[in-house]
């Protein structure tokens, strides 16, 4: 309702992060699809950190939204301010089956040099 009514969905709280980021950590696929519809920046670095939708989605281990961001054209290369990318994440979160994703996607990425993570 309120990106039908002209929220900018690319709107970063005082903390300077995005509903985007948000809907993803928390595994809101309504939201992250309604997002995705609206033509949402995928790749918005956020917080001191730098973080993206795709580092939210994969620390949490929300697979769904992985997929949903690669396919919107998430940069899986993207690292954070302490050089981590969403799969680096993915692992130390203990979150195996999206860092097996996010290594396939790795593999795929023409963008990416072999063994960039």
């Amino acid at each position: 309702m309120l990106i039908a009514a002209g929220a900018d969905t690319n709107a970063r709280t005082a903390l300077d992060q995005t509903g985007m980021y948000f809907a993803c950590f928390y595994g809101q696929t309504d939201a992250v699809r309604a997002l995705l519809d609206a033509g949402v920046d995928v790749n918005a670095a956020v917080g001191l950190k730098g973080l993206t939708a795709l580092h939210a989605a994969a620390t949490a281990g929300h697979g769904w939204v992985v997929d949903a961001l690669l396919s919107a054209g998430a940069n899986v290369g993207a690292r954070d301010s302490d050089g981590a990318t969403a799969m680096d994440l993915a692992v130390k979160h203990k979150q195996q089956a999206v860092a097996d994703r996010l290594a396939v996607a790795e593999l795929s990425d023409p963008a990416l040099p072999d063994g960039a993570t």
